[in-house]
């Protein structure tokens, strides 16, 4: 079963940037807040081996982009994701 996730108008959301040779305790995690459908805060509450491009001033269609970026074919591949 597919988990669908709605990226929120007003309210929070848990990012992290991964890759497919790491483990999950190198993996960054962000929180970005909503207000009006953009992101107005980003708060790093996991270190991790990658740095978050600044996303504050995106809005949802961008944040889908920085989520679908396909990095395949390069080593490590490393990919961005939501964290439920």
């Amino acid at each position: 079963m597919i988990e669908l996730i709605a990226l929120p108008v007003d309210g929070t959301l848990m990012v992290r940037i991964s890759d497919n040779v790491l483990d999950d305790r190198d993996w960054p995690v962000a929180k970005l807040t909503f207000v009006n459908g953009k992101i107005t805060r980003q708060q790093v509450v996991k270190e991790g081996l990658y740095e978050f491009d600044d996303l504050v001033g995106l809005d949802r269609i961008d944040l889908l982009g920085w989520l679908s970026e396909d990095p395949t074919g390069y080593h490590p591949e490393i990919y961005h994701e939501i964290v439920t």
